[in-house]
């Protein structure tokens, strides 16, 4: 569904919010459309790159990063775990800080 949703729009620049093997598929279906693909992961593997991940990756992020990066998104898409520390994650702040907002019902 978060692919569908954003070719239909086609906005050049998306961040994943967890990059793990969802994130990963989904930056693997949008990357032959020319999307920008922006990613957070809680941990990146040492001596693994995201950029050696088939060159998926534009620029990286940890938590503290998911901020800056979704003020330069168009669209943001997550793809966490539910626990305690990904409950609530999109809230006001995160939806303030990103470039522009819109809503699909």
């Amino acid at each position: 569904m978060a692919i569908y949703l954003t070719l239909g729009v086609l906005w050049k620049q998306v961040l994943i919010l967890g990059f793990g093997a969802i994130g990963v598929e989904i930056a693997k279906r949008l990357r032959p459309f020319g999307v920008k693909i922006l990613a957070t992961k809680r941990n990146w593997s040492e001596g693994k790159s995201p950029r050696d991940i088939n060159g998926l990756v534009d620029k990286t992020g940890g938590p503290k990063d998911m901020y800056e990066l979704a003020g330069e998104a168009d669209i943001v898409i997550t793809s966490l775990l539910l626990t305690k520390e990904t409950d609530g994650i999109v809230d006001h702040k995160l939806v303030a800080a990103m470039k522009r907002v819109s809503t699909f019902f």
